[in-house]
């Protein structure tokens, strides 16, 4: 099953997906724990920068976070957080989603 979403940036249309990979990577890059923290709780424009370039390389392995950057505008940035939102839901099970942004740290898995 294909849990990715599309968006329009960097020019083209492309695919942002959430997965283990992308939560990896992101916590490498962040020093966050996305399965154990509310990643959405004080994120940094760096840490959504992050987030979309670890979505988006999943589909693109030859981007760099700089063009990710580059590619998250003011004028985009609503539409790009939207889009991050809706493919954590989409990659998400039904019975978590209730939990995503309600402030509170998870418990370990």
């Amino acid at each position: 099953m294909d849990d990715s979403v599309k968006i329009e940036i960097g020019g083209k249309e492309r695919q942002l997906v959430i997965n283990l990979n992308v939560l990896n990577n992101f916590d490498l890059l962040t020093g966050k724990d996305s399965l154990n923290d509310n990643i959405f709780a004080g994120m940094k424009a760096g840490d959504v920068r992050a987030m979309m370039f670890s979505g988006l390389k999943e589909y693109d392995p030859d981007i760099k976070i700089e063009d990710v950057g580059q590619w998250i505008t003011l004028k985009n940035f609503k539409y790009c957080l939207d889009t991050l939102m809706e493919a954590f839901k989409k990659g998400m099970p039904d019975e978590v989603l209730g939990q995503v942004g309600d402030g509170k740290k998870k418990e370990k898995i």
